[in-house]
């Protein structure tokens, strides 16, 4: 990327030059270098809003709303998405439109919006069956069950998680089916049936060792530790704490280490093992301030 946009440099393409500082931006997100990215995503639409070029200017306050939520600053993200929306409402873009939408849910989800988030994902359904594109309808119907879940109506998320992954399965997409189950395990977690959490974090985690997705696999291995965590039961929380802690380090994956050694420590304070707790605490709290440092 960094080559091609060095000969749109010399070239004076500022069409190109625009393009590949958006990918560049995408680049750093993949490093979690989120304020490269935005940098990059800014300067992309400077050049866009100098060329008025509507379809530029909208694709960049998507990418920078996205590079926020990677941040976690989940307002300046919404704000960003919200621009891109009236963007592409004026163009009529609805292929955009849609993708817009389901991540204007989403955050509104993260901040516990659920009213907000479940009106963006029901205006966006329509759209998507108009195109007939079924992985998309199966994606919208597990973030309504996360915005039901958020909202405490878990009828409603089970009937939407259900019809979730009955599309996964019909396109064999064993890979949601995983996630699905993931996310039904969550909301009997937030029930408080830990023994139905368990079944669902479990099944999860066969179907993702099936398919063999090690991102999947280390963050349900967590959410079993914590279910295990919730019984009481130390060393099988500890064990499932361990084996995520592993698999998330052989993927470089600091922030999931950081929780495996969060919960580890959780298991130890239970225990009464104080010293060993705050040395599991410390090490995830040093973590943290390096990957807010970076």
């Amino acid at each position: 990327r960094k080559k091609s946009y060095e000969i749109s440099v010399e070239l004076d393409n500022k069409h190109y030059i625009s393009g590949n500082l958006i990918g560049i931006g995408y680049a750093y997100i993949r490093k979690s270098d989120y304020d490269s990215a935005i940098i990059n995503f800014e300067k992309a639409l400077a050049i866009y809003e100098e060329l008025d070029d509507k379809a530029g200017i909208g694709v960049a306050l998507q990418s920078m709303g996205n590079a926020y939520s990677f941040k976690g600053d989940h307002e300046k993200s919404i704000d960003f998405h919200k621009k891109s929306l009236a963007n592409y409402e004026e163009r009529g873009d609805n292929d955009k439109l849609i993708g817009c939408l389901m991540n204007l849910g989403w955050e509104y989800n993260k901040n516990g919006d659920y009213e907000n988030a479940i009106a963006k994902f029901e205006r966006a359904l329509p759209l998507v069956e108009e195109l007939g594109n079924k992985q998309t309808m199966g994606v919208i119907q597990s973030n309504f069950g996360k915005a039901y879940t958020t909202k405490g109506d878990y009828d409603k998320a089970l009937e939407s998680y259900d019809i979730s992954i009955t599309i996964a399965e019909e396109l064999g997409d064993k890979n949601t089916v995983g996630y699905v189950l993931k996310d039904i395990g969550h909301l009997y977690l937030q029930k408080k049936d830990m023994d139905k959490a368990l079944d669902y974090y479990e099944r999860a985690n066969a179907i993702l060792e099936e398919v063999g997705n090690k991102h999947g696999i280390g963050y349900s291995l967590d959410r079993i530790g914590n279910v295990y965590l919730a019984k009481g039961d130390y060393d099988n929380a500890l064990e499932h704490f361990g084996k995520a802690k592993e698999i998330h380090e052989e993927r470089g994956n600091r922030s999931g280490v950081m929780w495996s050694l969060l919960g580890m420590g959780d298991v130890h304070f239970n225990q009464g093992d104080k010293d060993k707790a705050l040395d599991y605490f410390e090490r995830s709290f040093d973590i943290r301030k390096e990957i807010e440092t970076e």
